[in-house]
């Protein structure tokens, strides 16, 4: 392997004049170092090495800039990263200078962005066939992290092709299963699809793990919500569990356990949207401590974001709090700009919920789609419609809303209609129009009672649905949303607040005297009172009513 490796990267530096940047991805040991150094030292070229993990990021540009009026060639050992820092990207990009940079990378990349997209393009076709492998990871990235399918399938028609004339060195079996797991990749949004490729590749590959897969390839496309992605139709979450159960074992034994933690996700999803919080969080915590076993970082994210919903429900603020915190301490490690915008959703959705739209990142305040991938980008318009209406901005809301219900109807992403037409009902309680609202909530029932989706109702509908109660009928979503009424929307003063939450905490109507500076008479009068509004004569029903 490594006499084969060898000579592979004298091919590859023989082009290195025509290249300002070149990338070398190996494990640690494969003989990179001295492969590079001798080509280098036989060419009598100058160079100088950075040893990365002694330096300080942050300063790589000024380092850099410093080492270019010296050296030809620049070499940035032991380059521990998941995507191509953007300071070296400016400096190659400059022109202000002749030197060349070499990347020893211990890691493949797991992110191309738009900027890495042209550099792509600039490699010659005519390289490609004695690289099949390095074809294969392009046309991977440009299915699935650039979203250039047109670039990606003009790759793809070309190497079949080459792969049928014969031009290609390898097995062909083993070239046709990684075509297909790319494939597969392709089909993001529909998990049987993808199921049926993976199945196929798995056969082709003959059980071997896949050489262009990454472990940690974002999955989720930026989505903190995973079912999001892939729910199509009505009644169709159950199918898609399933799918998972049985079939996800055939990707992770030919990826390294990608996308580890994703069934126990998915579950724990379908317990949060279906009210059953409690559940939902052991759930969710058996696929976090999954997915960190396996570096699976999107979906640690995931199910961070199920249990802080989960607990704002069940009125966790410890909880709630402490997953807050979890996600800004991954966020200060990472790097990778898909994950730092799913945590920001993440972050974004929960501030949302307990009130705390100050902290809500900029660009999802400014409506921006940030650095989500094309799959997941109508998440970061649900959450910034969230932001509007606790906001009132509803002028813009409008706006949102039919895009999201335009959109979601051309991708097929359910969950999106769902939260289309909750802005709408929003909308049209505004403009008090009954007739529209109650057509609107009849339809939203229709798509979201096979599945048993609650969760997001009660999170933005629960004052319009239990406003027009009298007239939709599904009476399990009705207890959920009676069960979790705020105190307000009976109309309670802040003193009448105050009192009952006296009741709850067991106080005798002496000691809510003491508490509130009230006498016992008028405590008396305005528990008299509070009993009339609610519709209810003592303190026993009171509990009933408020405990949850």
């Amino acid at each position: 392997m490594r006499q084969i490796a060898r000579k592979q990267f004298n091919s590859l530096l023989i082009n290195i004049k025509q290249y300002p940047l070149v990338c070398i991805y190996g494990p640690d040991g494969f003989g990179k170092r001295t492969a590079v150094h001798a080509f280098l030292h036989n060419r009598k070229e100058t160079y100088t090495w950075i040893d990365m993990y002694k330096k300080d990021r942050k300063l790589l540009k000024e380092l850099l800039m410093k080492e270019c009026d010296k050296n030809d060639i620049i070499i940035l050992n032991q380059y521990r990263n998941h995507v191509v820092d953007s300071q070296i990207i400016e400096i190659c990009t400059q022109g202000e200078h002749s030197c060349r940079i070499i990347i020893l990378a211990t890691d493949i990349p797991s992110f191309f962005n738009a900027k890495l997209q042209k550099w792509i393009l600039m490699i010659p076709i005519e390289l490609y066939p004695e690289y099949p492998y390095a074809w294969l990871r392009v046309i991977m990235d440009s299915f699935n992290n650039l979203q250039d399918m047109f670039h990606g399938t003009q790759l793809l028609e070309k190497f079949l092709s080459a792969l049928e004339q014969g031009k290609l060195h390898g097995d062909e079996s083993l070239l046709r299963g990684e075509v297909e797991l790319i494939l597969a990749y392709s089909r993001y949004n529909n998990l049987h699809e993808m199921s049926r490729y993976f199945k196929r590749s798995k056969t082709l590959l003959r059980d071997q793990t896949s050489r262009i897969n990454n472990a940690e390839i974002i999955t989720t496309l930026g989505s903190p919500h995973n079912l999001f992605l892939y729910h199509q139709k009505p009644g169709d979450i159950q199918r898609l569990v399933n799918i998972l159960r049985k079939d996800l074992h055939y990707y992770q034994e030919i990826t390294n356990h990608s996308n580890g933690g994703l069934k126990e996700q998915a579950v724990a999803e379908q317990l949060l949207e279906s009210g059953r919080f409690t559940e939902s969080i052991h759930a969710a915590w058996e696929a976090y401590y999954i997915a960190e076993h396996y570096r699976q970082k999107w979906i640690c994210v995931s199910s961070l974001f199920t249990i802080g919903r989960s607990a704002y429900h069940l009125r966790d603020q410890v909880m709630l709090q402490y997953v807050l915190q979890r996600l800004t301490d991954v966020k200060k490690k990472e790097t990778l700009p898909p994950l730092l915008a799913e945590i920001d959703l993440a972050q974004a959705y929960l501030y949302i919920l307990t009130d705390r739209c100050e902290a809500v990142a900029e660009w999802i305040r400014e409506g921006r789609e940030g650095d989500i991938l094309q799959g997941a980008v109508l998440y970061s318009s649900i959450v910034y419609g969230m932001y509007l209406i606790k906001t009132r901005n509803y002028a813009k809301l409008h706006v949102v809303a039919s895009l999201l219900e335009s959109h979601a109807h051309e991708r097929k992403q359910l969950f999106a209609t769902i939260y289309a037409l909750l802005f709408q009902c929003i909308l049209l309680k505004e403009k008090d129009d009954q007739p529209a609202l109650r057509r609107t909530i009849n339809r939203l029932i229709y798509i979201s009672q096979p599945d048993g989706i609650m969760t997001t109702i009660l999170e933005l509908g629960k004052d319009v649905f239990l406003a027009c109660s009298e007239h939709w009928k599904w009476r399990k979503l009705y207890r959920l949303l009676e069960a979790h009424r705020d105190y307000n929307s009976y109309g309670l003063t802040e003193r009448e607040l105050e009192l009952v939450d006296y009741v709850l905490k067991g106080y005798s109507r002496k000691e809510m005297a003491e508490a509130s500076g009230l006498k016992v008479n008028t405590i008396g009068s305005y528990m008299k009172k509070l009993y009339r509004k609610l519709n209810i004569h003592n303190r026993t029903e009171l509990k009933e009513r408020f405990i949850k």
